[in-house]
């Protein structure tokens, strides 16, 4: 009985290391996921208060068509992970902790505006 628990307790510590590594590897793929579009992002901010300041949008018209094939490629990558990260991506805590991993690892660019809460 004693080898049962503690074959259980190695069970459960070996589950819960595993959840870790998986987080740490999902927001690192995550991070890759947003690398380009929270570059554009930053750009996007910058053009953005230049057009305001000139009155000319046609700028941010032009980043923000370069934008969508960006923003679909996120959606793919982020699709992926789903897939590929079941057990994150069915367990609101264990998003939320992947949420606020890649809050810390990656961090959305400052644009000037208010950040949206997840």
């Amino acid at each position: 009985m004693k080898y049962l628990i503690k074959v259980l307790v190695v069970m459960v510590l070996l589950m819960q290391s595993s959840f870790a590594m998986d987080l740490d590897a999902a927001t690192d793929e995550g991070c890759e996921c947003v690398k380009l579009p929270y570059e554009k992002m930053e750009k996007l901010g910058v053009t953005v208060k230049n057009a305001m300041a000139t009155g000319d949008m046609s700028s941010v018209m032009t980043l923000q068509r370069e934008m969508m094939p960006i923003m679909n490629d996120t959606t793919v990558c982020f699709d992926k992970l789903e897939r590929k990260y079941p057990e994150i991506s069915n367990d609101d805590k264990l998003s939320a902790q992947a949420s606020e991993l890649m809050d810390k690892k990656c961090p959305r660019p400052d644009m000037g505006f208010p950040k949206q809460q997840h």
